[in-house]
């Protein structure tokens, strides 16, 4: 737990630095791997709302949209309450690899 505290401050300060530098996309990427830190830490109300509002960010940047496709069903199992960390996961990391490789897929 001490370690997900760490994590949870660490992420909250590089996104804040993200959002004030003006980079949307690396601000909401971080905002949904301190949501995946809430789930680890069972704090899902928190999290659902995170990924949220970090989705709204992706679709607003219009995202390539394999990638938006994950964001969206994301956004869907955070509305419906099933939001599971695996989910969010796989989300993340597939955000990570479309920043490397544009055609990267789920």
């Amino acid at each position: 737990m001490e370690e997900l505290g760490r994590a949870e401050l660490t992420l909250q300060e590089v996104r804040q630095g993200f959002e004030e530098a003006d980079l949307g996309y690396k601000a909401a990427l971080a905002g949904l791997e301190l949501g995946a830190v809430w789930l680890r830490q069972r704090r899902l109300d928190e999290a659902e709302k995170l990924v949220l509002e970090c989705a709204d960010v992706f679709i607003f940047l219009r995202i390539q949209r394999e990638a938006l496709a994950s964001v969206l069903v994301a956004r869907k199992a955070a509305e419906t309450r099933c939001l599971t960390l695996g989910l969010l996961q796989q989300v993340i990391d597939l955000l990570h690899r479309t920043e490397r490789d544009p055609n990267a897929r789920l």
